[in-house]
C-alpha cells in the first residue's frame, strides 16, 4: 500500500477479505509499535468486522511461526494487540460514527448513558400516535384543522378516511437519507418544506392549473362537438370510426381526460374526411398542443398535490420526534449519521474524531459501494486529512455488488465521489481479475452474461439510457481463472426456462424440480449443509422451505431461527399471556396443561420470573432448544433495561416487535439453507440452487423520490413522488429517469451477487418469457434478459443452457484417497486433488517415485474401492428378495454411453466383476446388463468407449451379460441427444432387460426416466388364425375373416386396459411410498391424499401378441423365415395393430404401446387350451408351446444374419420392447469377435434390443461353471448334479427345474444358428 488512497475494485470471488488482512499486516509491521492504534479499518456488517479481526489475528499467528524475516516483529505485534485490543479498530460503519456521537451527547442534547434505538419503525409508530393523541390539545387546532382537511381529502380522491398508514409511511420518508440531504441543500431553516398557510395556498394554484387545463379541454370539444353536427357528422363517422381522432372531442366534453393524444394518422384521416378540413384541422391543431405543454402542467400538479398535505405536518411530526427522543434518552441510529454530520459542520473535523481518543492516520473503507453519501461525507474529512499527511489508506469496493441502495447506500461513491472529493495525484485505482471461488464454468457464464448485459438491455430503445449505464459498470467484469486452480473441477451450470401452463405454474415445477435436484446433488456426495437456496423474497422461501420440508429434506430458514419458532418458549410465552390476562380465551386455551403445574411465582422481576418459569420442569427442553433459551433471556434482559419489568408491556412488545427476533445460524448443522440473495451476500456457497429466477425492471411498489419542485410554480423546496411511469409526461420526468437507471442496475446487481455465490454448482430456474405482438422479446426483466442472451444456445425442448460438468462418486474417492496417502507419506499432496484425470487404470507402483507415486497409488486405491462396490452391488441385487421373501428383485442397469474418466471407471469394474462371476465364479442372475451401442460413443473404432465394448462382448460370451441395445436403431433416437450434453442419458431408451421399455411420451418428456409399464394384455393372434382358417378355405377370406377378429380382440384388450387404468388412477400417493415419493416423474408435486392419475398418465399401457409364426402357418401354410409371402403378411399383421395402438392412444388419451410379448407361461398354457378346443394341427399346435411374439421358430436352423433379416423389420413397430437374440454353440469365451458379429447385425438391420445365448454348465452343488458339452461330473467337487444355466428370454435363470413344461420343450428345440 502506497501513501495516499489505493481504490481496489474487487468483483465476486477475488480475494477482497484477503487483500484487506495483507494490506493491514504490511501497515502494521512498517511503523511503531503502537501502528496498530492509528489504523482503522471500517467493514459493513458485524461478520465481516468478526471475519477481518479473525483473519489479521491468524495471519499474524502464522507469520510468527514462519521462516519470514519479519516472524519476530510480527509476534511482538501480535502480543501488544492482544493485550490491547479494544484500540484494535476494525469496525462497523454504525458502531464507529456511535463511538465518535457518545463523546457528543450533550451537543445532540441526550444525557451521555443515551440508548441506541435500531427499532426505527416501532419508534415512529409511537410518534405518530403520540402526534395524534395531540390533536385534543386546543393548542393544536390549527394542525387538527389540517388533518381534517386532509382526510377528506384523501376521501375525494378516493383513497380512504383513514390517514395513519399514510403518515407512518411519509414519518419514515422524513428520516431517510436522501431526504435529510436533500433537506440541507435546500436550506430553508426549520421548515424547509413550508407551514400550513403556505402549503394551503400552493394547493389552491395547483387546483387552479388542473381546473384550467380541463375546462380549456371542454371547451375544444365542446366546439369540435359543434362543427362536427353542423355538417351532420358523428365523432365516430370518421376515419377509423370509435378509434378515430374525433372521439377526443366527445370525451373531453364528457370531461374524460383519460386518452392519450390521437396520432397524426389518424387525426390525417379525420381531416381528409371531413367536408371542412381546415376547420377541422384548425382544432386538431389545439388538441394537439393542448396536448403538450398544458397536459405536462397538469399532470405535474396533480402529482404534487398527492402528498402535499403530509408536507404540512413535517414541523409537528419532527417537533413529536425530538420530544420523544429526549424524554426517552434515545438516539436513533438510523439518524446518526446525520447527527454526525452536523458536528463535524459545526467543528474542527479532527478534533471531532482525536475527542474519542485515538488520531487515525491510516484508513481501510470496506465494501465502499455499500456507503450511503452522508456517511462518506463523514469519513471524507478523514480521508482528506490521511492524504495531506502522507498516510497510506484503501478503499475496497464493488459496483455490481451494491444491493443496499433502500439502505441509503450509494455505488457513485465508488466511481464518481472518489475523484471529485480526494486529490487525483494521490488517487491509484487497481482492479482484482482473478476468481478464487468459484469452478470456470461458473466463471465463464457470469462473464458470458453479465459483460454483455448492457448490449441486451439496449436492444429496447425506450432502455438506451440504462443499457449505457449497465454496459458502463459491467464493461470490464470479466474475471479470470487463477493458474493455481487450473486443475480445479470446472464446476457445472444450468439455466432452464418453464413454461407457464395453464395447468400447472411455473413456480411448482421449478419446487419440483428444486427437490429432484438436491437429491441428485446428495447422492452425488454433497450433503444438506453444502446445499443452499437463493431466492429474491421471503414469501418465496417459505414456498421452497414448504416443499423440502415435503420431501423429508432437512431444512434451515430464517423463520426457523426465529427465537418462537421454539416450542419451548411458544409455551413459555402462551404462560405470561395467561399470567397478564387470565380471562383471555386464547391465552387460556393456549396454556392449558402448563398452568396447573405452575409454581409459586416469587415477586420478582421480569427476567427472573421467565428464569424460574425455564427452570421449573413444566417447560421440557433439550439441547436443541439451549440456543433459543439463551436469546430469549438476553432479549427479556434488553426489554427489561429500556422499557421495565412490566410483564403486560413485555407480552405486547413481544406480539408486536420481539417474536422477529432471531438467533445465529447454529454452525454444523445439516439443513439446506434457505435464504435472500441480500442475507446471502458477501457468502461463499458450495452449491446453490435458484428456484424463482425473475424479477422486473419496474418494482411493483415504487420508491419515493424527492425531487425539487419545478421552476416558477414557487411550491415547497422538495416534493416527494412515486417514482412510476405517470412521471413520464411532467416536469418530473428527469428524475424519473434518473431512478429508472437505478432500478435496473438495482436488479442485475441482485442478480450478479446470487450467481457469483457458488464455488461449484449453480442451477437457475426462470419462466419462459412470451413474446410481445410483434412476435418479439423485450428486456423488461432478469428472466427476459437471461433469456434473450441466451436464447440461440438452449436447448430447443428443454430450454436449457448448461455448461461444465458434475464432480462424482469416483473423483470424491480419489480426493479422499490423496488425502490418504499425503498423511501415510507425511507429505502435503493436496494440490494433486484437482490434478486431471484421464484414465482410473491400475499400474504397478515398481519405479514410481515422489509425486507420481503417490498420485498412482490414489488411483489404484479409488479403482479397489470402486471394484468393491461393484462387487457389492451385484452381491445385493442377487440377495435382496421381494416383500413375500420368495423372489430375487428383477433389476436391470443400462450403461456405456458415459465417457468421462469416472463413468469409464465404474462401467470398467462393473464389467469386471460380472466376468470374474459372484462368490466362488458363479455367474450373477441379477442385475441384467445392458450395454447402450452408439456410435461415436461406444461401438466402433475410435469411439471413446470402444476399449470398453470390445471388453462387454468378451464378458458376454462368458457371462451372457451385458446385453445390447442399439441406440443407433430409427426409433430409438432422439433429436435433443447431443454428445456434449452432460444429461445426455436422458434422451436415450432404456430397458428392462426382458425387453420391456418406455420412451416416447404423449404428456411430458420423452425419456425412459420415471417412468415404467403399467399394465400389458397379450392376445393370442394363433387362436384367431385357427378360426378363421377353420372358417374359411380362401385364403383371402381366411385373411379378411382373421383382419376382423384381430381388430376385435385390439378393441377389447385397449377396453380392458383403459378400465383398469380407471381403477388404478384412484390410488393415492401415500399408497406408493417409494414409488411416488421422487421415483415417478411428478410425483413430488402430489400431495399425500392427491390421487396418482396424472403421474401414471405419462406411462405405458401395452399390448402384446403370441405366436406370428404359428398364426403366419395357420393363414398361408408357411412361417416369416421361409415364405417371402408370409414375411409380407406378418409385417401387415403387425404394422396393422401398431396402427390401431396408436389410434387407442388418441381415443384414451393414454400412452398405448405394442408390446413383443416375451410369453414365459403365456406360449405354453395358450398352446394347451387350443391345444384341447382344436386338437393336434401340425406346424401349430403339435408342440407344447406358440413361438415368442414375432420371432422365427427356434426349431428352424439358419443363419445369424437371415434371422437378424427377418426379425429386425419388426422392431419398429414393437415401441413396448422387443428382442432379437441368436443362440451360438461351445464356448464363445475365448471368441468375442462372434458376439460382435452379431452386434454388427443388430445395427445393419436396425434392431433395436439383443442377446446371445449359449451353453454354460453349473454344478448346483459347488457353484463350478464351464461351457463343455455333455459335462456330467463337476470337474471341481466331483457332484453329479450338473444343470444348464439358459437365457429364458431376456434375462437367466439359475436352474431350469421351474421352468414349466412349454418352455422346456422349447429349450430342447432350440437350435445353433450358423
Amino acid at each position: 500500500m502506497q501513501q495516499g488512497v489505493s481504490v481496489v475494485k474487487a468483483s465476486a470471488g477475488s480475494g477482497k477479505t484477503y487483500r484487506l488482512t495483507q494490506d493491514y499486516i504490511d501497515l502494521l509491521l512498517s511503523g511503531d509499535a503502537q501502528r496498530y492504534k492509528h489504523i482503522l479499518a471500517v467493514t459493513f456488517t458485524n461478520k465481516a468486522t468478526d471475519e477481518m479481526k479473525s483473519r489479521v489475528i491468524e495471519e499474524l499467528d502464522r507469520l510468527s511461526r514462519s521462516d519470514d524475516p519479519r516472524a519476530p516483529l510480527a509476534a511482538g505485534r501480535l502480543r501488544r494487540m492482544l493485550h490491547d485490543y479494544t484500540c484494535f479498530s476494525v469496525s462497523t460503519i454504525d458502531k464507529f460514527f456511535q463511538t465518535v456521537m457518545r463523546s457528543f451527547a450533550r451537543e445532540i442534547g441526550q444525557y451521555a448513558s443515551y440508548r441506541v434505538e435500531l427499532d426505527t419503525d416501532a419508534v415512529l409508530d409511537q410518534v405518530v400516535d403520540l402526534l395524534l393523541d395531540s390533536i385534543e390539545d386546543p393548542a393544536h387546532d390549527t394542525l387538527l384543522k389540517w388533518l381534517k382537511d386532509y382526510s377528506f381529502d384523501q376521501v375525494e380522491q378516493g383513497d380512504g378516511w383513514n390517514i395513519v398508514r399514510p403518515l407512518k409511511a411519509m414519518a419514515k420518508q422524513f428520516l431517510d437519507e436522501s431526504f435529510l440531504l436533500r433537506v440541507r441543500e435546500a436550506g430553508r431553516g426549520a421548515d424547509p418544506l413550508g407551514d400550513k398557510a403556505s402549503l394551503k395556498a400552493f394547493l389552491k394554484k395547483l387546483d387552479g392549473i388542473v381546473a384550467g387545463y380541463e375546462k380549456e379541454a371542454v371547451t375544444i370539444g365542446q366546439e369540435g362537438l359543434q362543427l362536427l353536427a353542423r355538417y351532420g357528422v358523428s365523432p365516430d363517422g370518421l376515419f377509423q370510426k370509435g378509434r378515430g381522432a374525433a372521439m377526443t372531442f366527445l370525451r373531453w366534453a364528457n370531461r374524460d381526460f383519460s386518452k392519450g393524444c390521437p396520432s397524426d394518422k389518424y387525426m390525417e384521416g379525420a381531416v381528409r374526411d371531413f367536408a371542412d378540413p381546415a376547420a377541422l384541422a384548425q382544432l386538431f391543431e389545439r388538441v394537439k398542443a393542448h396536448f403538450a405543454e398544458p397536459l405536462r402542467l397538469r399532470n405535474t400538479a396533480l402529482l404534487i398535490r398527492r402528498n402535499l398535505y403530509l408536507l404540512g405536518i413535517y414541523s409537528d411530526l419532527q417537533r413529536t420526534l425530538d420530544d420523544y427522543l429526549r424524554e426517552n434518552n434515545v438516539v436513533l441510529l438510523q439518524l446518526s449519521t446525520d447527527l454526525l454530520s452536523r458536528i463535524i459542520a459545526e467543528d474542527d473535523t479532527p478534533f471531532v474524531y482525536e475527542k474519542i481518543g485515538n488520531r487515525y492516520e491510516h484508513l481501510m473503507l470496506d465494501e465502499a459501494q455499500d456507503t450511503s453519501l452522508m456517511q462518506w461525507n463523514n469519513f471524507r474529512p478523514l480521508f482528506q486529512g490521511s492524504q495531506a499527511a502522507g498516510g497510506r489508506n484503501l478503499v475496497v469496493g464493488d459496483i455490481k455488488q451494491s444491493i443496499y441502495r433502500w439502505r441509503g447506500s450509494d455505488w457513485r461513491l465508488m466511481r464518481d465521489y472518489l475523484k471529485r472529493d480526494l486529490s487525483a495525484g494521490l488517487l491509484r485505482e487497481e482492479t482484482l481479475k482473478e476468481n478464487w471461488r468459484s469452478g470456470k464454468a461458473l466463471i465463464d457464464f457470469n462473464n458470458d452474461f453479465f459483460s454483455h448485459a448492457g448490449e441486451v438491455l439496449a436492444r429496447d430503445a425506450d432502455r438506451a439510457r440504462v443499457a449505457d449505464e449497465v454496459g458502463r459498470i459491467y464493461g470490464d467484469c470479466k474475471q479470470d481463472l487463477p493458474a493455481a486452480h487450473a486443475n480445479d473441477p470446472e464446476g457445472y451450470v444450468s439455466l432452464t426456462f418453464l413454461p407457464r401452463d395453464e395447468d400447472e405454474s411455473w413456480q411448482d415445477v421449478a419446487l419440483a424440480r428444486m427437490v429432484t435436484d438436491i437429491r441428485e446433488l446428495l447422492a452425488e456426495g454433497y450433503a444438506c449443509k453444502d446445499i443452499t437456496v437463493l431466492v429474491r423474497k421471503n414469501r418465496e422461501g417459505a414456498k421452497a422451505a414448504d416443499a423440502l420440508i415435503g420431501a423429508g429434506i432437512s431444512v434451515l430458514t430464517e423463520d426457523s431461527l426465529l427465537i418462537g419458532s421454539s416450542p419451548c418458549i411458544a409455551k413459555l410465552m402462551s404462560l405470561l399471556g395467561w399470567l397478564v390476562d387470565p380471562d383471555d380465551p386464547v391465552a387460556e386455551l393456549q396454556s392449558r396443561g402448563l398452568r396447573d403445574r405452575l409454581p409459586e411465582l416469587k415477586t420478582a422481576s421480569l427476567y427472573e420470573t421467565c428464569e424460574q418459569l425455564l427452570g421449573c420442569g413444566i417447560l421440557p427442553h433439550g439441547e436443541q432448544d439451549l440456543p433459543f433459551i439463551h436469546a430469549f433471556l438476553d432479549a427479556v434482559l434488553a426489554f427489561q433495561e429500556k422499557y421495565g419489568s412490566s410483564l403486560r408491556a413485555f407480552v405486547k412488545w413481544w406480539e408486536e416487535a420481539g417474536h422477529k427476533k432471531s438467533i445465529c445460524a447454529p454452525d454444523g448443522q445439516n439443513a439446506v439453507r434457505v435464504m435472500t440473495i441480500h442475507k446471502a451476500k458477501g457468502l461463499s456457497l458450495d452449491a446453490v440452487i435458484i428456484p424463482f429466477c425473475t424479477e422486473s425492471f419496474t418494482p411493483r411498489r415504487p420508491p419515493t423520490i424527492w425531487c425539487p419542485c419545478p421552476p416558477g410554480l414557487d411550491g415547497p423546496a422538495l416534493i416527494p413522488l412515486k417514482a412510476g411511469p405517470a412521471l413520464k409526461n411532467s416536469h418530473f420526468e428527469e428524475p424519473y429517469e434518473e431512478e429508472r437507471i437505478f432500478e435496473h442496475i438495482d436488479v442485475v446487481n441482485n442478480w450478479y451477487v446470487a450467481f457469483t455465490r457458488p464455488r461449484t454448482r449453480l442451477l437457475v430456474y426462470a419462466p419462459l418469457p412470451k413474446p410481445t405482438k410483434d412476435k418479439g422479446y423485450s428486456p423488461s426483466g432478469i428472466e427476459q434478459t437471461l433469456f434473450l442472451h441466451f436464447k440461440d444456445r438452449l436447448d430447443p425442448k428443454q430450454h436449457r443452457f448448461e455448461a461444465g460438468t458434475r464432480a462424482p462418486f469416483v473423483r470424491k474417492t480419489f480426493e479422499e484417497e490423496i488425502d490418504q496417502v499425503s498423511a501415510l507419506m507425511n507429505q502435503d499432496y493436496s494440490d494433486l486433488k484437482t490434478a486431471p484425470v484421464d484414465d482410473y487404470i491400475r499400474r504397478d507402483l515398481v519405479g514410481l517415485q515422489g509425486r507420481e507415486r503417490a498420485f498412482q497409488h490414489a488411483i489404484n486405491q479409488t479403482v479397489s474401492r470402486v471394484h468393491q462396490s461393484m462387487e457389492a452391488f451385484v452381491h445385493n441385487m442377487n440377495t435382496i428378495h421381494s416383500r413375500g421373501g420368495n423372489q430375487v428383485v428383477f433389476s436391470s442397469i443400462n450403461y456405456g454411453t458415459d465417457t468421462s474418466a469416472e463413468g469409464r471407471c465404474i462401467i470398467r469394474e462393473i464389467l469386471n466383476t460380472t466376468y470374474e462371476g459372484v462368490g466362488n465364479g458363479s455367474t450373477a442372475i441379477f442385475p441384467i446388463q445392458i450395454w447402450k451401442k452408439k456410435r461415436g460413443v461406444s461401438y466402433l473404432p475410435g469411439d471413446p468407449n470402444y476399449d470398453l465394448y470390445k471388453y462387454a462382448c468378451k464378458v458376454t460370451a462368458r457371462r451372457f451379460f451385458p446385453n445390447f441395445l442399439n441406440l443407433d436403431a430409427s426409433y430409438n433416437q432422439d433429436d435433443a441427444w447431443k454428445p456434449d450434453d452432460p444429461k445426455r442419458y436422458v434422451h436415450e431408451v432404456a430397458t428392462m432387460g426382458c425387453r420391456t421399455r418406455v420412451y416416447g411420451n404423449r404428456f411430458g418428456p420423452k425419456t425412459s426416466i420415471g417412468r415404467g409399464n403399467l399394465s400389458f394384455t397379450t392376445i393370442n393372434i394363433v387362436k384367431l388364425a385357427i378360426e378363421a382358417m377353420r372358417e374359411e378355405e380362401d385364403k383371402g377370406k381366411r385373411i379378411q375373416k382373421f383382419f376382423q377378429r384381430l381388430d376385435w380382440a385390439l378393441d377389447i384388450a385397449a377396453r380392458q386396459l383403459e378400465e383398469r387404468f380407471q381403477f388404478q388412477k384412484t390410488a393415492v400417493k401415500k399408497q406408493f411410498p417409494l414409488l411416488m415419493n421422487g421415483l415417478w416423474l411428478g410425483s413430488e408435486k402430489l400431495d399425500d391424499d392427491d390421487t396418482i392419475e396424472s403421474v401414471i398418465n405419462q406411462g405405458t399401457l401395452s399390448i402384446g401378441f403370441i405366436g406370428l409364426a404359428e398364426c403366419l402357418i395357420a393363414l398361408v401354410g408357411a412361417h416369416h423365415g421361409e415364405s417371402e409371402e408370409a414375411q409380407e403378411l406378418g409385417l401387415r399383421i403387425v404394422s396393422h395393430m401398431a396402427e390401431k395402438v396408436n389410434g387407442f392412444a388418441e381415443i384414451y388419451q393414454r400412452n398405448f404401446t405394442l408390446l413383443a410379448t416375451p410369453a414365459e407361461g403365456l406360449a405354453g398354457r395358450f398352446t394347451k387350451k387350443d391345444k384341447k378346443t382344436f386338437g393336434i394341427i401340425p406346424g401349430i399346435t403339435d408342440k407344447d408351446y406358440y413361438t415368442n411374439s414375432s420371432h422365427i421358430p427356434v426349431y428352424y436352423k439358419c443363419t445369424p444374419e437371415h434371422k437378424a433379416k427377418i426379425e429386425g423389420p419388426y422392431n419398429k413397430y414393437e415401441n413396448a420392447g422387443h428382442i432379437f437374440y441368436v443362440e451360438i454353440d461351445g464356448d464363445a469365451t475365448h471368441n468375442p469377435e462372434a458376439i460382435m458379429n452379431i452386434v454388427d447385425l443388430m445395427d445393419k438391420y436396425d434392431i433395436g434390443y439383443g442377446s446371445v445365448n449359449h451353453n454354460r454348465n453349473r454344478c448346483m452343488d459347488c457353484g463350478f461353471e464351464n461351457a463343455d458339452e455333455d459335462l456330467k461330473e463337476c470337474p471341481h467337487c466331483h457332484g453329479h448334479h450338473i444343470d444348464t444355466l439358459q437365457r429364458i428370454t431376456g434375462y437367466l435363470v439359475g436352474t431350469t427345474s421351474r421352468w414349466n413344461s412349454g418352455k422346456l420343450a422349447e429349450l430342447h428345440d432350440r437350435v445353433v444358428h450358423e
